[in-house]
């Protein structure tokens, strides 16, 4: 069982929230994690592997993680048993009224790309933690005044993102074991195919493993079974279409690979806490 020192931990309403929490043993991320809100992790001490959409990233202390709106992701353990993160998640709500739209849009590039790892050297890393220090305090007041510093050093972290966004090594991180890049490959398969009638035989089949070998080294690499990866997938698409269409619930269970309107709603709410509909109703 994982021994956590949650130091901080606060809600801004339904815009803003942050999360400062020490381990000091394994911990696995129990949760499928994928939802409508921005998310920024910065590492304060040790290393995990993080999973992003189609691979599993190795990250360290001081290395910053930005992921955008419905894209599926997971910490793991690495080579360390402790340690220690600032979370942030956030919405363009919370924006509101400090910028115009476009203003907004443009801080936001950095999370919108599909560089979702940097690794800033140590001048950065004081100028991150220093502004996230700066968030902390001010997030512990619910004054008017606090939220209006919160905003602006928020809105100092966004802009010191995109500069070292801009300026980042491109090169290719690597893999952390090369069954990491062999799952890879079988996810990024998945992510083209997800749509279609696809289970594990034909996977397994289709890239020359056994099943059994292929359902273990999954869990292993990503944290998900096959099955939930794949569900989750599914209803992480079908939840932008019922942000971005009209089409109707039918249709869209469909279009996302699901045989079955019962098991599409049943699944849904399994992973998002609400039916189809519900989730509709929220937008």
């Amino acid at each position: 069982m994982s021994k956590s020192n949650i130091i901080q931990t606060k809600n801004w309403g339904r815009g803003f929230h942050i999360e400062h929490i020490k381990r000091t043993s394994p911990y696995f991320m129990k949760r499928n994690h994928c939802h409508s809100q921005y998310e920024i992790y910065y590492l304060l001490s040790g290393d995990r592997n993080y999973f992003i959409q189609d691979r599993v990233y190795n990250i360290n202390r001081g290395d910053l993680v930005l992921i955008h709106p419905h894209i599926l992701h997971k910490t793991l353990d690495s080579t360390t048993s402790f340690h220690e993160r600032i979370l942030i998640e956030f919405n363009v709500n919370f924006l509101s009224g400090f910028l115009v739209d476009h203003h907004t849009s443009q801080l936001l590039e950095a999370l919108h790309t599909d560089k979702y790892i940097l690794h800033p050297e140590e001048p950065e890393k004081k100028q991150f933690e220093n502004c996230l220090s700066k968030i902390l305090r001010e997030s512990n007041e619910n004054k008017i005044e606090n939220n209006i510093a919160l905003k602006v050093y928020f809105l100092e972290l966004l802009v010191l993102i995109n500069k070292f966004h801009a300026k980042a090594n491109t090169l290719d991180l690597a893999y952390p074991s090369r069954l990491h890049k062999r799952i890879s490959e079988i996810i990024a398969y998945i992510n083209l195919n997800y749509m279609y009638d696809i289970g594990l035989n034909m996977v397994a089949d289709k890239f020359f493993i056994s099943s059994a070998h292929l359902c273990r080294a999954f869990k292993k690499v990503t944290g998900f079974t096959f099955v939930e990866y794949i569900n989750n997938l599914r209803i992480r698409e079908a939840q932008k279409l019922l942000d971005e269409t009209a089409l109707n619930i039918s249709e869209i269970a469909k279009i996302v690979g699901f045989q079955s309107n019962t098991h599409f709603g049943r699944v849904f709410k399994s992973i998002t806490g609400n039916t189809p509909r519900e989730y509709r109703n929220l937008l």
